[in-house]
């Protein structure tokens, strides 16, 4: 209904004046002279980037934009528009192309009025509305689905049709369901659920226009809302690859890039809208001196999403680690220049003949970060007693990142352990002759390998072996006793990653006696010219001494400095 009484061709010719569609185009959109895009391709999923739908809505706002060739226009969204059918849910992959669609459709129906016939054109408004109410079930079984047809779709008819008169209660529904999807989809430090996390680009890049049409519209908003969404900001930005993808979500997906991450960093505002850090987000190789003036914290752990990302510096090409532990499993993604490892790393652990499963949760047990490095120390229960428990080091200043596994048994027994390290696109690897790293390329050496456990030439014998193929790396370890200790070392500079390097195991004692491997484990690690030492206990802590070092924690880190002396780095007590 309109909001005045008017006849159809009046009506329609004042709302299909220019003016409207540039209000969105301006709100949305980059400089004046570039070639118009339409702000739903923003972080699409390759499978929709790669598909006809793009081409259909592209066509459609450049139409509307010259106003060029409206009837034919017109035609082809009255059209297609009718065909469009979304179930309960929204289906997020199958009916993602279909709800762009029907908001494409939204973004160019007032511009086309004057074009179309009356009848067809209030059929067609009213079939976009029926789509917008046809997904509200449990958003949760399709957030990216919910949040196109039942958030964007209102809100983009909202925001292009004020002159119906159900259009304010519209965009008030819209608002209001935005509010309340952005309140249970992140913590308070603007961190996703994990379940979202692989559709995370897509799901902002929505939020970000609804954030912006709801704001010009002077729709109400939750002022808790709003300050999950200035910390949403950072931490995109923290997960975001040297291309501008997401980590943890498909490779090929399309990249944050150009007016979505202006629009996207404008949304930041207040004292946190920080100058620095907009500089520093929309380049590739920033100023070292303006990473340093960043003043917000690099990594970022949610335990309520048991999920975070950990980097060495503000940028792009940092080494980074992202890290899903929900659902009984662990994925991760290790990269710097480009994605290396990525996928589900989980070890299959039997203990004698018997096959171990998760009968717990991960839980975080351990988060510290200090100037030198982040650690994160996970724990898990399986069948028969069993704990595993899972440390991650990435250091800052070194570029090294340390994945240790540790299995502690209740009794003595055969352990055997074996673990999977898919490789990400375009990342092969190769082996030393002699010894038992291994080199993860792209063209060139990217990343060194260390299998700590593993002694490092192949004629020492010994049960466990660090092999690759396929399905990437493949480390296995065997153990008797009350626990097994697997650590994997990953160089992340390349550079160093070429040079001499050397590992090797170092006695443990106590009271003057040697300590069995189940019992504490230490190491001496060689890149280069620079030095580690890595302790990690595996029963009760005691008073022991590795390598003219004394400790009673649980785990110890430290390097070497130039005269030999050993520098805490990190000290677990």
């Amino acid at each position: 209904m309109l909001k005045k009484m008017e006849s159809w061709s009046k009506f329609a010719k004042r709302i299909s004046r220019p003016g409207r569609w540039q209000k969105y185009s301006k709100l949305l959109g980059g400089e004046p002279d570039r070639r118009l895009n339409s702000p739903l391709r923003w972080a699409l999923p390759s499978s929709v980037l790669n598909g006809d739908t793009l081409s259909t809505i592209e066509r459609w706002y450049r139409s509307v934009g010259s106003q060029r060739k409206l009837k034919s226009t017109a035609r082809d969204i009255m059209e297609t528009t009718g065909t469009l059918s979304l179930g309960a849910g929204g289906q997020l992959r199958a009916d993602a192309e279909s709800a762009l669609l029907a908001i494409a459709a939204a973004q160019s129906i007032g511009a086309v009025a004057a074009k179309s016939d009356e009848g067809q054109w209030h059929e067609t408004l009213d079939h976009l509305l029926d789509i917008s109410v046809s997904s509200r079930s449990d958003w949760e079984l399709s957030p990216w689905g919910y949040q196109l047809v039942s958030v964007e779709l209102p809100m983009t008819l909202a925001f292009m049709l004020p002159e119906v008169e159900t259009m304010d209660q519209t965009g008030r529904d819209a608002a209001s369901r935005l509010n309340n999807s952005l309140s249970a989809m992140l913590d308070f430090d603007g961190w996703p659920s994990a379940d979202y996390l692989p559709v995370l680009a897509p799901l902002v890049a929505s939020w970000t226009r609804c954030l912006k049409m709801a704001r010009k519209l002077g729709l109400p908003s939750d002022p808790a809302v709003d300050e999950q969404v200035q910390w949403l900001v950072p931490q995109v930005f923290r997960l975001m690859r040297n291309d501008g993808s997401l980590m943890l979500s498909a490779y090929d997906d399309s990249p944050l890039e150009g007016d979505f991450v202006s629009h996207l960093l404008s949304l930041m505002k207040g004292k946190r809208r920080d100058k620095k850090f907009a500089q520093v987000c929309r380049v590739k190789k920033p100023k070292a001196a303006d990473v340093l003036a960043i003043d917000l914290q690099e990594s970022s752990l949610s335990e309520w999403a048991s999920s975070g990302v950990y980097q060495a510096q503000w940028k792009r090409r940092s080494p980074k680690l992202a890290i899903d532990y929900s659902n009984q499993q662990c994925r991760l993604e290790i990269g710097r220049d480009l994605p290396l490892l990525g996928g589900r790393v989980m070890p299959e652990i039997r203990l004698g003949d018997q096959l171990l499963e998760p009968v717990s949760d991960f839980e975080a047990v351990c988060d510290e970060q200090n100037d030198h490095l982040d650690y994160l120390e996970l724990e898990i229960e399986l069948s028969n007693g069993v704990r595993l428990q899972r440390q991650f080091i990435l250091s800052r200043e070194d570029e090294f990142l340390i994945v240790a596994d540790v299995v502690l048994a209740e009794k003595p027994a055969v352990i055997d352990y074996r673990c999977k390290w898919p490789l990400a696109p375009r990342v092969s690897v190769m082996r030393e002759t002699e010894t038992r790293e291994l080199y993860l390329t792209a063209g060139k050496i990217q990343s060194l390998v260390l299998p700590l456990a593993l002694p490092e030439w192949k004629s020492a014998r010994h049960d466990g072996q660090l092999d690759f193929g396929d399905e990437g790396l493949d480390l296995r370890q065997r153990s008797t006793g009350r626990s097994l200790y697997a650590p994997m070392v990953f160089d992340l500079n390349p550079k160093r990653s070429k040079r001499p390097r050397t590992w090797r195991p170092l006695t443990v004692a106590q009271q003057l006696k040697i300590v069995p491997n189940d019992v504490a484990s230490a190491f001496r690690i060689q890149l280069d010219n620079q030095q580690w030492i890595i302790y990690r206990s595996l029963v009760e802590k005691g008073n022991r001494t590795f390598m003219g070092e004394n400790f009673t924690g649980e785990f110890f880190l430290g390097s070497f400095d130039a005269n030999g002396n050993v520098e805490p780095l990190l000290q677990i007590q």
